[in-house]
C-alpha cells in the first residue's frame, strides 16, 4: 500500500510539474518556436556550407529582369511555358547572364523570352514603347 501511494505521489507531482511546464509555455510560445527556427536555420546553414558562401546582393539590374520575369509568370496564357521549366530559367539567367549594364540587362529579357517561342510576347526598351503609344495615341 505504501508504494502504491508513493506511486500516486509521484505520479501526482509529474502531472503537476508537466501542467506547470505547459502552462509557461502558453505564456511564451514565441520561445519555443523561435529556438526551434533558429536550431532549424543553424542545422540548414552547416548544412549547406553556408558559412563557406558569401552572400550575394541582387542588384537593381537583376531586380529589372526579376520584374520582367515576373510579369511574364502572371500574365502568360501558356503555363507550361512552352515545355520550359520557368523557374529553372530565372535562376539559370540570374547566375549566367551578364547584367551589369541596362543594355546586358535588356538583351537578358529579350533572350529569355526567346525561349518561349511566342511571335506575340516580346520586350519593349521604355524608348520604343513610348514611340509606340504616341503612334498609336
Amino acid at each position: 500500500m505504501a508504494s502504491l501511494a508513493h506511486a500516486l505521489d509521484h505520479r501526482c507531482s509529474t502531472t503537476a510539474a508537466a501542467a506547470k511546464r505547459d502552462q509557461a509555455q502558453e505564456q511564451q510560445p514565441w520561445i519555443q518556436v523561435g529556438l526551434g527556427l533558429a536550431a532549424a536555420a543553424t542545422a540548414v546553414a552547416v548544412g549547406l556550407g553556408a558559412a563557406a558562401l558569401p552572400a550575394q546582393a541582387v542588384t537593381s539590374e537583376q531586380l529589372l529582369f526579376l520584374e520582367a520575369w515576373r510579369a511574364v509568370d502572371r500574365a502568360y496564357v501558356d503555363k507550361s511555358f512552352n515545355g520550359q521549366s520557368w523557374f529553372k530559367l530565372r535562376e539559370t539567367y540570374l547566375k549566367k547572364e551578364p547584367m551589369d549594364r541596362r543594355a546586358q540587362t535588356y538583351d537578358a529579357i529579350r533572350k529569355l523570352l526567346a525561349v518561349l517561342d511566342d511571335p506575340f510576347t516580346r520586350f519593349l526598351e521604355p524608348s520604343r514603347l513610348a514611340a509606340l503609344r504616341r503612334g498609336t495615341a
